[in-house]
């Protein structure tokens, strides 16, 4: 029950967020040529897209490039009916967000060293029209940054897509601030996304 209200409220997010404007065929075609069957895609499939076409232009990340683990959490907070997989519409999405998170890291990493500073990373996140409070900061750069306290992109995309779609669900699913769940709903709410 849950997860589908999640699932509803995710997609009701995403509708909201995508512009009237055509969509860009590059992604129908990028998808079409990793997707099985041209049908639907697994994180394996999202990993090697990742990899190989949209860190293809970018800067060769000095933190590496999508690891598989990063990708099944990406395909988690983007799979709008919990099936394992994106479909061509979920993935339109996803790109979306790539491209904007792409933009935003190159603006904030100022050292072209490949990787954005945790000083940097307000700026960052206010960029994609969030803000976040110093506790929320500290604990984003303990989860996502190198031992050197840097943010390689591929950690910064994870990052993103993470808190834009938890701020999303809050939004469609608090009353007054607030969030109420039986143990069985939070369970189910945190081990998929």
């Amino acid at each position: 029950w849950l997860l589908s209200l999640i699932c509803i409220c995710t997609c009701f997010a995403v509708i909201q967020d995508v512009p009237k404007q055509r969509q860009d065929n590059s992604s129908d075609n990028v998808f079409l040529g990793y997707a099985k069957q041209g049908s639907d895609m697994d994180a394996s499939q999202l990993q090697r897209l990742l990899n190989e076409v949209f860190l293809k232009d970018q800067m060769a990340s000095p933190g590496g490039g999508f690891c598989f683990e990063s990708c099944r959490g990406i395909l988690a907070l983007m799979d709008l009916t919990s099936n394992g997989r994106l479909s061509l519409q979920e993935f339109k999405h996803l790109w979306k967000r790539l491209a904007k998170y792409k933009d935003i890291f190159r603006r904030e990493e100022g050292t072209r060293s490949g990787f954005l500073a945790i000083s940097d990373l307000r700026n960052a996140v206010q960029r994609a029209g969030l803000a976040v409070d110093d506790q929320l900061l500290h604990l984003m750069a303990l989860r996502y940054s190198d031992s050197s306290m840097r943010i390689c992109f591929p950690d910064f995309v994870c990052c993103m897509v993470r808190l834009e779609t938890m701020a999303s669900v809050f939004r469609n699913l608090s009353k007054d601030g607030k969030i109420c769940f039986t143990a069985t709903e939070w369970m189910i709410f945190t081990m998929y996304c």
